[in-house]
């Protein structure tokens, strides 16, 4: 069931996906237009086991769910907060450098379709997901979203 390239850019050139991300957009205004992320986009829906139809059909029905989980998770303050173990700080040349952001790239809606789907499949799927995509301290932002999830849907 896994989703293919050529099926991720025809999800990134849908009007489902365009309509999702100008709704967005009118809710945060820091939006530019950017490049197109194909091939990271497959290898994220992929992993998160999703078809096509699946982020459809989200993008079709669930776009103020959408919505909220965007504003919500970037409403959070320590996401650019790396982690080490305590007393494995790196060296000061091997810390990360903090990139300004320059807007959302095309497809960002779905970093919150991948979040939404394995949020409703349960919290050992997304906190596999997190840690595969290296999300800084995984398991409390997992914490969050369902935090985050449970508060929209209530």
């Amino acid at each position: 069931m896994s989703i293919s390239l050529e099926e991720t850019k025809t999800v990134l050139k849908s009007s489902e996906l365009n309509e999702v991300q100008e709704f967005c957009i009118l809710r945060y205004p820091a939006f530019i237009s950017p490049e197109e992320f194909a091939t990271q986009y497959q290898k994220d829906l992929a992993y998160a086991d999703l078809s096509i139809d699946e982020i459809l059909i989200s993008l079709k029905k669930d776009m103020k769910i959408l919505a909220n989980l965007f504003i919500e998770i970037n409403s959070l303050d320590d996401l650019d907060v790396q982690e080490f173990p305590l007393g494995e700080d790196p060296d000061d040349d091997e810390k990360d450098e903090l990139i300004d952001a320059l807007g959302f790239e095309n497809g960002f809606v779905l970093h919150y379709v991948i979040y939404l789907s394995l949020l409703r499949r349960g919290s050992e799927e997304l906190l596999k997901y997190l840690k595969w995509k290296r999300i800084p301290k995984s398991q409390k932002f997992k914490k969050q979203l369902f935090h985050i999830y449970n508060q929209i849907n209530s």
